[in-house]
């Protein structure tokens, strides 16, 4: 994945360990056949999206980032929740369920062993 996105705010506004973590999220969701909508706090930035560049380009305008997670049959999983300013707290919710806890235990060991 690459570290500079097509959102300006992305690099200068989100930092590098958040962008580590949620990097990590999207790789992770995106390679088990899900996808991502993302939402800014403010509206749906991106609908139902397979793209890891349309989905880190839509993040860094507001302090919230809500991953919806579903399979592409429309079947949602769930939510993570990403608040922008708490660093390696990034990530800082997300539905219970098992497809969710194994994606956010993937994320945490993935960004541990780095």
């Amino acid at each position: 994945m690459k570290a500079c996105v097509c959102n300006e705010h992305w690099n200068q506004w989100v930092p590098m360990i958040e962008r580590r973590i949620i990097g990590a999220a999207v790789r992770i969701i995106l390679d088990q056949g899900l996808m991502i909508t993302v939402w800014d706090g403010e509206e749906v930035a991106l609908s139902a999206s397979v793209n890891p560049d349309d989905i880190l380009g839509v993040i860094g305008d507001t302090d919230i980032t809500i991953f919806n997670v579903q399979k592409v049959d429309g079947y949602m999983h769930g939510f993570i929740v990403f608040i922008h300013g708490n660093n390696e707290d990034v990530l800082s919710d997300h539905s219970i369920g098992i497809v969710l806890e194994n994606i956010v235990d993937k994320i945490a060991k993935e960004v541990q062993s780095t």
